[in-house]
């Protein structure tokens, strides 16, 4: 299948969506009015694709801001928040039903580890150790927390969520000091 194809479709599928919802009746709709069939086996296959595509568009907007002189933190909220301006809160609300339903539990890691490392690969980390991970799963909680506000609260603006968002890294960064200071307390001699 092209590139070409297959966004066509998704293109197609994603103003369907909230007519049919992520459903089978979803994908039938999308090849009568593409005249395009197989594109996407499973409503999974496609939320997957959109999901890969919303990195790659996210990447773009991003290479845009790299001339920026931005601290680390800066550009961790600039990636959550071009992530959510990807789409409608309509769509946003769809897949996260969908991928909260435990046969789509895999895809809901998968897509969120690999969304979480494209934040930090762009953002300067090339961490090989227990950071690694550390790093990838602190952002993995602020993007969960993110986007359950996002959903929870209607009218939120993007102010509001620039605020969330600057609160959630404020309460990572309080955690890492913190730990530094039981450490401290605990190794001194």
């Amino acid at each position: 299948m092209t590139e070409k194809l297959k966004s066509k479709f998704l293109k197609t599928a994603l103003e369907l969506l909230p007519l049919y919802g992520l459903s089978d009746e979803l994908l039938t709709e999308t090849e009568k009015q593409t005249a395009f069939s197989n594109v996407f086996p499973s409503i999974k296959d496609l939320v997957e694709y959109h999901l890969e595509n919303n990195d790659v568009l996210m990447l773009k907007e991003l290479k845009k801001q790299e001339k920026k002189n931005l601290k680390i933190r800066d550009k961790i909220k600039a990636a959550i928040l071009i992530r959510f301006s990807l789409n409608d809160r309509e769509i946003i609300t769809e897949i996260a039903k969908f991928l909260l339903k435990p046969q789509n539990a895999d895809l809901a890691f998968k897509s969120l580890a690999k969304t979480c490392d494209e934040i930090w690969v762009f953002a300067g980390d090339n961490s090989a150790d227990f950071n690694y991970y550390t790093k990838r799963g602190l952002l993995a909680a602020i993007y969960s927390a993110t986007l359950a506000y996002y959903i929870k609260k209607t009218d939120i603006t993007n102010e509001d969520l620039e605020k969330f968002i600057n609160n959630r890294i404020s309460n990572i960064l309080e955690l890492g000091s913190f730990k530094d200071k039981i450490t401290n307390f605990f190794c001194k001699k």
